[in-house]
C-alpha cells in the first residue's frame, strides 16, 4: 500500500484528471506528489477522526454497539465539585429542585472499561442532572444524576447521555417501558444499566441518551427539530423570579421549545422549519391551560371547552389539531396510541402525559410532531419502587384505590378518554398480543434489567395487567377531543419582565408584545439571537423572550397558526395508496399504459416525492433545469423547508423493478431514497449539481447504475442494507462510493474513472466488493472514522485493480484488498 498522498495533492490531481482529456503518466503523477509533499504536511484522512478507543479486534465491525462493562469518571476539580454538590443539596429546601445555578459544566476524565479487560480513556463535560430532589442522594456520599458529553468517544453509539440514579425512574420499570415502548415502534431513547465509579465511589445508574440528533439517526429520522417544554416560568425553583400573575397561573406559560438549538443553527430554513412547529406546537399548549378547571394542576383530569361548554381532555398527545396527526385509513395516530400505551402502563399520575414531559421531533415534510417516551415514572414492578412510594401504594390499598388495573369508581381520571385514544387501545391490544415475550424478556435481560419471564407475562400476556388496562380504556371513549383554539391567552396577565415574541415567516421579521397592556412593536434579532429564542434562553437587560407563534393576527383572532412551509406543493394520486408532490415549475405527464412519469423542471427549486403505498414496475425519469451553471456549485443549506433534499425523492415507499432517470437538477440529491425498500433495475444519473444518488435508511437491491458527472458523491449509502449487482461511475468530484453511518452494502461488479476516492467505507459500515477497477482515481480505497458517534469502517475488495496503488487504512478501520 502507498500512503504518502495528502488530501491537497488529491484536489489537485482530481482537477488535473477534470480538465486533461489525456491520462497522466505514473511517473508524472509520483514526480507531483514528491514536489507537494515538501511543500504539504501528510494527511492522510484529512476528514477522520481519531480513534479515543478503537475496537481490539479488527473485524469487529458493523452496527451492534459495544458495551463497556463498567465507566469511570474522574472529575478534574473535584473540590469544587463536591463543594457546588453540597450546596444544591442544601438548596433542595430553598428551592424544592436543582436550579441551573449548580448545573455547572465540569471537565472529568471517562474511562471504559471492557469485559475483554481493555480500556481506553476519553474526556468530557460533566454536571448535575435533574429537576427534583431524588437525583441527590446522602448514601454512601453525596451521590448524583449526571448529565455527559463525550469529547471523542462514545457510548455504544451515545455521545450526551444522562446516568440516572434508578430511584428518579422507578429503577427496571423504566427498562420494561423503554423496551416496550420501542417494541411497538414509538421514538425511545436507548436505555440500559452500567455499573459505573464516580470520583472513587461505586454507583449502579441508568444510562439514557438526551434528545440530540444520534436518538435520530438511531430511529432512521434525518436531523430535525425536537420539542420540549420551555420551564423558565411558574415552577417551585423559578418563583423567586416571577410575577404573582405568573405563579398564580403557571399552566399558561407551558410553551414549547426548540431542544436541540443544533438544527436551528444549520440556517435560516432550518430556523424556519423549528418556528413553524412551535408555532403550532404551542397552540396544544395553550388548548390545555384554556381548558383547565379552576386551580386543578393536574394535567389528566378533564378540563372544560371554553367555547361549549364541553368536557374536553387535557392529555397534550389527545388534541385534535391536525400537528399531532390524526386518524388514518390505517389506524389511528401514532399520539393516540402513545397516550393509550402510557395511561395503560399504570404511570403514576400518568407521569409521562404530564405537558412539562411531554417531548416531540417535528417532521416537516408531513407537518406532524412525533411523541417521544420521556420519564414515564411507570410503577408496575413494586420491588423497584422507593420505600415512600411503596407505602403509598399500600395506603392506596387499604382504602380500595388500585393502581395497576382500572377500577372506575375509584379511579376516574385515568379512564376518561377520547374516542380516539379509546380506538388506539383497541388497535394496541392487537400489537401487544403479536410480541415474542421470550425475545422481550431476552431484550430486557440485555439491557441489565432484572425481570422474570413470569413477570412479564403476568404484565403482557393476553389478561395481564396492561392488557387488562387496554380492554379498559377501549371502552371509556367519554371525553372530546380538543379542537378549539384559545385566543390572547396571555390577556389580562401582568409580568414587566416578559415579552411575547410572534414570527413572520419566511421574512424573519419578528414582532415583541408586553403582557398586560400589549402594547407590540418590532424586534431585531441576530442570527444566533434567534437560535436562543426558539431554544427558549433570549434574554437582554433582564426581559425574557417567549416564543408564541409565526402569526400574531391569528393569535389574536383563535385561529390555527397558518403552515406557511407547506404552500405551492402540489400532491397527487399516483398509484393506489402512493403519492406525488411536486413544487416549483414542474410538469409532470403519466403514462399508465406504459407505466412512465416523466418529470420535466423548469425552475431551480423544483423538487418531486413519491411517496408512501408500493410502486411496481413504473420507470421515472426527471429532467432538471439551469443546467449551464458550473457543476459543483453550492449554496445554501442541504434542505429545503419541508425538509426534502432530493430532486426527485423516493420516501417510505415499496420498490419493486424500478427504473429511474435523472439529469441535472439544483439539489444536494439528484435522486434520494429515504427509507426506501425493495428492488430498482437501473438508476441512470447525468450531470448532478452534488451527490448524484443518495440513499439513507434504506434496504434495497438495485441491478445497474451509472452516473456521468457529479458535483460531489456519485454514490452515497448509508444506515442500511444495499446490495448492487454492477455500479459504473464517472468524473465524481469527491468519493465515487459513500458508505456511511452503519451502512451494510455488497458490490458485485465497482468500476470508477476520474474520482479524487473511489470508494470509502467509514462510520461502523461494512462494505465487500467482488471486483473494482479503479482508472484515474487518487485514493482508490479507503476506510476511516468521521463521525464520533460511530466507529471505524471495514472494506473488503476481493479483486481491486488500481492505478494509482493507493489504499489507506486509518487505525480501527480495517481494509482488506486480497487480490490488487
Amino acid at each position: 500500500m502507498k500512503v504518502g498522498a495528502t488530501w491537497s495533492i488529491l484536489v489537485v490531481l482530481g482537477a488535473l484528471q477534470f480538465l486533461t482529456p489525456d491520462p497522466q503518466s505514473t511517473a508524472t503523477v509520483r514526480t507531483l506528489v514528491t514536489e507537494i509533499e515538501r511543500l504539504v504536511p501528510d494527511h492522510l484522512f484529512p476528514e477522520a477522526i481519531e480513534f479515543s478507543c478503537p475496537s481490539p479486534q479488527a473485524d469487529r465491525r458493523g452496527n451492534t454497539p459495544e458495551y463497556p462493562s463498567r465507566l469511570t469518571i474522574d472529575v478534574n476539580r473535584l473540590r469544587s465539585w463536591t463543594t457546588n454538590a453540597f450546596e444544591a443539596w442544601l438548596g433542595l429546601g430553598q428551592y424544592g429542585g436543582l436550579v441551573d445555578d449548580f448545573k455547572k459544566s465540569y471537565e472529568a476524565t471517562v474511562t471504559f472499561e471492557f469485559s475483554d479487560g481493555r480500556s481506553c480513556v476519553d474526556q468530557a463535560q460533566v454536571r448535575l442532572h435533574g429537576d427534583g430532589g431524588d437525583h441527590l442522594r446522602t448514601t454512601g456520599g453525596l451521590q448524583t444524576s449526571l448529565d455527559v458529553r463525550l469529547e471523542s468517544s462514545n457510548l455504544a453509539g451515545i455521545i450526551h447521555f444522562k446516568l440516572l440514579l434508578p430511584e428518579t425512574r422507578s429503577g427496571d420499570n423504566e427498562i420494561l417501558a423503554t423496551t416496550l415502548f420501542d417494541e411497538l415502534g414509538f421514538l425511545t431513547p436507548r436505555t440500559f444499566y452500567i455499573n459505573a465509579t464516580v470520583n472513587g465511589a461505586d454507583v449502579r445508574y441508568l444510562v439514557q441518551e438526551k434528545f440530540r440528533k444520534e436518538l435520530l439517526e438511531y430511529q432512521q429520522i434525518p436531523e430535525s427539530p425536537m420539542f420540549q417544554v420551555d420551564e423558565r416560568f411558574g415552577y417551585l425553583w423559578t418563583e423567586h423570579t416571577d410575577s404573582d400573575d405568573v405563579t398564580g397561573n403557571p399552566h399558561i406559560f407551558r410553551t414549547s421549545r426548540l431542544s436541540n438549538q443544533q438544527f436551528a443553527e444549520r440556517g435560516p430554513i432550518a430556523r424556519a422549519i423549528a418556528e413553524e412547529g412551535l408555532a403550532r406546537l404551542n397552540q396544544v399548549y395553550a388548548q390545555a391551560a384554556a381548558a383547565k378547571p379552576s386551580a386543578v394542576g393536574v394535567d389528566q383530569l378533564p378540563g372544560v371547552d371554553p367555547q361549549t361548554g364541553t368536557a374536553v381532555s387535557r392529555i397534550v398527545t389527545s388534541s385534535a389539531l391536525p400537528i399531532l396527526g390524526s386518524l388514518t385509513s390505517t389506524g389511528p395516530s401514532e399520539s393516540s396510541k402513545f397516550t393509550a400505551l402510557l395511561l395503560a402502563m399504570g404511570s403514576d399520575n400518568a407521569h409521562g402525559l404530564k405537558s412539562h414531559n411531554q417531548r416531540f421531533v417535528y417532521d416537516p415534510w408531513t407537518g406532524i410532531v412525533r411523541p417521544i417516551y420521556y420519564d414515564g415514572q411507570i410503577s408496575l414492578i413494586e420491588r423497584e419502587l422507593s420505600t415512600d412510594n411503596r407505602a403509598k401504594r399500600l395506603l392506596k390499598a387499604m382504602i380500595g384505590f388500585i393502581e395497576h388495573e382500572f377500577t372506575p369508581d375509584t379511579d376516574l381520571s385515568l379512564v376518561q378518554v377520547t374516542p380516539s385514544t379509546a380506538l388506539a387501545a383497541t388497535a394496541l391490544r392487537h400489537d401487544l398480543a403479536s410480541i415474542d415475550l421470550r425475545s422481550f424478556s431476552n431484550s430486557l435481560d440485555a439491557r441489565g434489567a432484572a425481570i422474570s419471564e413470569e413477570e412479564v407475562q403476568s404484565l403482557m400476556e393476553p389478561g395481564g395487567i396492561i392488557d387488562k388496562n387496554l380492554a379498559a380504556i377501549a371502552q371509556a371513549d367519554n371525553l372530546t377531543a380538543p379542537d378549539f383554539v384559545p385566543a390572547e391567552l396571555y390577556k389580562g396577565i401582568y409580568d414587566p419582565s416578559i415579552r411575547l415574541v410572534f414570527g413572520s415567516i419566511p421574512s424573519g421579521l419578528f414582532t415583541q408584545c408586553t403582557l398586560f397592556e400589549g402594547n407590540c412593536m418590532e424586534l431585531v434579532l441576530t442570527d444566533e439571537e434567534q437560535v436562543s429564542l426558539l431554544h427558549g434562553g433570549l434574554t437582554s437587560k433582564d426581559i425574557d423572550y417567549l416564543y408564541i407563534g409565526n402569526s400574531i393576527t391569528h393569535y389574536k383572532a383563535g385561529l390555527v397558526q397558518p403552515d406557511h412551509l407547506v404552500y405551492n406543493w402540489q400532491h397527487l394520486e399516483f398509484v393506489d395508496r402512493t403519492t406525488l408532490s411536486v413544487y416549483g415549475l414542474i410538469e409532470a405527464e403519466v403514462d399508465h399504459t406504459d407505466n412512465i412519469l416523466t418529470l420535466v423542471a423548469s425552475s431551480p427549486e423544483a423538487r418531486a416525492v413519491i411517496w408512501n403505498g408500493r410502486l411496481e414496475n413504473w420507470t421515472v425519469v426527471f429532467q432538471g433545469s439551469d443546467m449551464s451553471r458550473e457543476v459543483g456549485a453550492q449554496t445554501g443549506e442541504r434542505h429545503d423547508s419541508r425538509g426534502v433534499t432530493g430532486c426527485l425523492t423516493f420516501r417510505d415507499v415499496d420498490l419493486s423493478h424500478l427504473i429511474v432517470r435523472a439529469v441535472g437538477g439544483d439539489c444536494e440529491d439528484s435522486i434520494h431514497f429515504l427509507r426506501a425498500s425493495g428492488t430498482v433495475t437501473r438508476i441512470d444519473v447525468t450531470n448532478a449539481r452534488t451527490d448524484a444518488v443518495d440513499m439513507d435508511y434504506s434496504h434495497l437491491g438495485v441491478s445497474t447504475i451509472t452516473v456521468k458527472t457529479a458535483g460531489n458523491d456519485c454514490l452515497d449509502i448509508s444506515s442500511g442494507t444495499y446490495v448492487f449487482k454492477s455500479v459504473a461511475v464517472e468524473r465524481c468530484a469527491d468519493k465515487a462510493v459513500s458508505v456511511g453511518e452503519a451502512a451494510t452494502s455488497n458490490i458485485n461488479s465497482l468500476r470508477v474513472t476520474t474520482a479524487p476516492t473511489g470508494i470509502a467505507s467509514k462510520d461502523s459500515s461494512v462494505a465487500t466488493i467482488d471486483r473494482a477497477i479503479f482508472t484515474k482515481v487518487g485514493v482508490c480505497a479507503t476506510a476511516y472514522r468521521k463521525k464520533q458517534a460511530y466507529n471505524g469502517g471495514s472494506l473488503l475488495l476481493k479483486q481491486s485493480t488500481c492505478d494509482s496503488g493507493d489504499y489507506r487504512q486509518q487505525q480501527g478501520s480495517q481494509l482488506i484488498v486480497q487480490y490488487p
